[in-house]
């Protein structure tokens, strides 16, 4: 099975500092491929969470949650500036605002993720992602939606079967129960977030989490 990255959703800037939360990357960055500076980090701190990620960690590639519904170029073009490698825009934008976002990323030799929370019939939109050159569109089961026990495997399934240009991501409540069951599918990116950040030893959450990801690739 080809790799599949693992990003890591750093959130709960609500009780968590920036501080906070370096220090806690740099106990588990060898186990993530991708760091996410999550929505709750860019509500709270702005660009200024994107450009400190990236001072702490200039060897990993940074993405910037920034759900951007509109004013897509300008908007991109502040989470590129900022340092961010990858940035999300609403797969529910305009499409005017995914093709500026699109380009203000590839102009600055960026990658922009295309989020498809709430978007009741991606497989619509997904020559227009081709088109654009996504680099990346997101399965996400949001964090309300997993709270009546739903998660991201059905999307993740009808996705991957449509989808032939953008590389596949897929976020929503995934930890080390369900892993190896997404992962079989072959999404190129899998997203997780609480299952790492909410444990007390977060550190072996992560080193779990890892190694169930290599085996699963390494067909083990």
């Amino acid at each position: 099975m080809k790799k599949i990255k693992l990003q890591f959703a750093m959130d709960g800037a609500a009780s968590r500092s920036i501080e906070e939360a370096l220090e806690m990357i740099r106990n588990i960055e060898e186990t993530v491929d991708i760091l996410e500076v999550g929505t709750s980090f860019v509500l709270r701190y702005g660009m200024e969470a994107v450009t400190r990620f990236k001072e702490a960690f200039p060897e990993k590639t940074i993405l910037a949650d920034m759900k951007i519904m509109d004013g897509g170029y300008h908007h991109c073009a502040m989470g590129c500036e900022a340092g961010a490698d990858i940035v999300t825009v609403l797969g529910a934008a305009d499409r005017e605002t995914l093709r500026s976002a699109a380009r203000a990323a590839h102009e600055r030799g960026k990658e922009i993720m295309v989020d498809l929370i709430c978007v009741p019939a991606p497989e619509n939109l997904m020559a227009f992602c081709g088109q654009i050159g996504a680099d990346y569109v997101c399965v996400h089961t949001g964090v309300d939606v997993q709270a009546r026990g739903e998660g991201p495997q059905d999307g993740l399934r009808r996705l991957l079967a449509l989808q032939k240009t953008c590389n596949v991501a897929v976020a929503g409540g995934i930890d080390e129960t369900t892993l190896e069951s997404i992962c079989a599918m072959g999404p190129a990116v899998v997203i997780v977030g609480g299952a790492i950040h909410k444990k007390e030893n977060y550190r072996q959450a992560a080193l779990a989490i890892r190694r169930k990801l290599d085996c699963v690739c390494k067909g083990g």
